[in-house]
């Protein structure tokens, strides 16, 4: 019997009582994670990994609003750096240029009654009228021209007339030798203007060189996207503050020289010589 007793577990030796406390502990441990060192582990690491994709959504979230801050700070400041009444309407966004190398069969080629209606509708608001607190922003000393319902004439210079200079054969027949001169020298103004355009607003936007299939030499690809405003809105703009009657006999009046245009048409090329000094200028009234 000694020998029998010797093998009994410590637990049989116990009391029922102490047998099923004993049990119970037993129990508590296996259904508590908390009192698991191996479960604690694994809570801790769960907490400090979903602590990370917190911080690390907030720091780019963070990121991504100061960005845009920054940007809509550049564009504005570009704005304010000089003033025009256009600026509140003023939006950007991305626009790829025409790629046909052949120029944009609506405005470019022989003159036709297509393309004359074209550009008049695209230079149809290119003067616009001034208020009295826009006028406020320029040169008080400057004459600024008035109209009769007292707003001022302006132009935006988004908008310029080139072509018909360009083909001037078609549009101003039997020119004189003085009207060809200043004909020449109106294209050469404002491919200059144009020229300084593209300088001011600087187009970083890159044009990849491509091989061409029949060719050595390398091509541009013009299917990138430029940052471009938004000309739709610009120009429904200008159309609500364009200056329609120009020409007629009255509206316009040199307060010496008398009315612009008695007979109610413009003249084929536009400002005299007379109004240039030797270095280019124009010489204002007094």
């Amino acid at each position: 019997m000694a020998a029998l007793t010797s093998e009994y577990s410590p637990v049989e030796d116990v009391d029922d009582a102490g047998s099923e406390e004993l049990f119970l502990v037993r129990c508590e441990a296996c259904g508590n994670p908390q009192s698991d060192p191996l479960s604690k582990s694994k809570a801790t690491q769960h907490w400090r990994l979903l602590l990370i994709h917190v911080g690390a959504i907030l720091f780019y979230s963070i990121v991504a609003i100061l960005a845009t801050y920054y940007f809509n700070t550049r564009n504005c400041h570009r704005q304010s750096l000089i003033y025009s009444p256009a600026s509140t309407v003023i939006e950007y966004n991305a626009q790829i240029y025409s790629p046909s190398l052949l120029g944009d069969p609506e405005y470019f080629g022989w003159p036709s009654a297509q393309i004359d209606e074209n550009w008049n509708l695209l230079l149809e608001p290119s003067s616009i009228h001034l208020t009295e607190a826009e006028r406020q922003h320029y040169d008080p000393g400057t004459p600024i021209v008035q109209f009769p319902d007292g707003t001022y004439f302006g132009q935006l210079m988004v908008y310029k007339r080139l072509y018909q200079y360009i083909n001037s054969e078609y549009y101003f027949p039997n020119l004189t030798d003085r009207e060809e001169e200043m004909n020449r020298r109106h294209t050469e103004h404002c491919l200059g203007t144009l020229r300084q355009g593209i300088m001011c607003h600087g187009d970083v936007s890159v044009m990849p060189m491509v091989w061409g299939k029949h060719t050595s030499v390398p091509l541009g690809d013009f299917s990138n996207p430029h940052a471009c405003v938004n000309f739709d809105r610009l120009h429904k703009w200008a159309r609500s503050r364009a200056v329609t009657n120009a020409l007629e006999p009255g509206v316009l009046v040199h307060p010496k020289l008398g009315p612009s245009f008695p007979s109610g048409h413009g003249t084929k090329i536009g400002f005299s010589d007379e109004d240039i000094d030797e270095n280019g200028n124009i010489v204002k009234d007094d």
